[in-house]
């Protein structure tokens, strides 16, 4: 099986995450962050300001004037941007040096977006974003898009299972999320969720992770 470098993998996630919201009106800019010991996530709701989610609390920081990058600031917390993926948190009277974390950032993105599921899969890549109105299935490394409006899953409380059947382009249609934990083949990250997609003549499975 080929499997993509580490850097090549998170771009992929990121074409898909695109696909997978390309009909949003106002896609948010969302980014989680490493600071160092501390993990942190914002979204860009305009060009003045953001939102910063921090462990404990969620701050709405205005743009402030700076020599150069993007600068926000509430009182005494500071959020600093250094170019596309390094800034600066000023917190709690500590400063943090802080990197994107790019495959995070997907998963906090779609989060914010109001997605209840979403899971992935490889060979070929693939995501599935399951939200309270629609599912969403982008695959074949995000050229090609299925929306349909969410049904009712039938659910097994024993099996820890759930299946949403219906249509789509007049072949069947169905997603089983089952609660058996599973492993990325591509980057060995563990899901609490298996998830298997049958739309038509193909099968597609991989992992998963409820957002809510």
């Amino acid at each position: 099986m080929r499997l993509l470098p580490l850097r090549l993998a998170a771009a992929a996630l990121l074409v898909l995450t695109g696909a997978a919201h390309a009909s949003d009106d106002k896609p948010r800019k969302t980014l989680a962050w490493d600071c160092e010991r501390v993990q942190i996530v914002t979204s860009q709701v305009s060009v003045e300001e953001i939102s910063l989610f921090l462990p404990e609390q969620t701050l709405t920081l205005p743009l402030v004037p700076s020599a150069s990058g993007a600068k926000y600031q509430h009182a005494d917390v500071l959020f600093w941007t250094k170019g596309a993926e390094q800034a600066l948190l000023e917190y709690e009277g500590e400063a943090y040096r802080c990197g994107v974390d790019a495959a995070r950032s997907v998963w906090e993105d779609a989060k914010l977006r109001g997605v209840d599921f979403r899971g992935v899969g490889n060979e070929p890549g693939w995501l599935l974003e399951i939200d309270p109105e629609r599912l969403v299935f982008v695959y074949d490394y995000g050229t090609r898009r299925v929306e349909v409006p969410r049904p009712e899953p039938t659910t097994d409380d024993a099996a820890a299972r759930s299946v949403y059947t219906t249509e789509a382009e007049a072949w069947p249609f169905t997603v089983t999320l089952s609660g058996e934990e599973c492993h990325d083949v591509m980057s060995g990250e563990a899901f609490e969720t298996t998830v298997q997609v049958v739309w038509g003549p193909r099968t597609f499975d991989g992992c998963g992770r409820s957002l809510h």
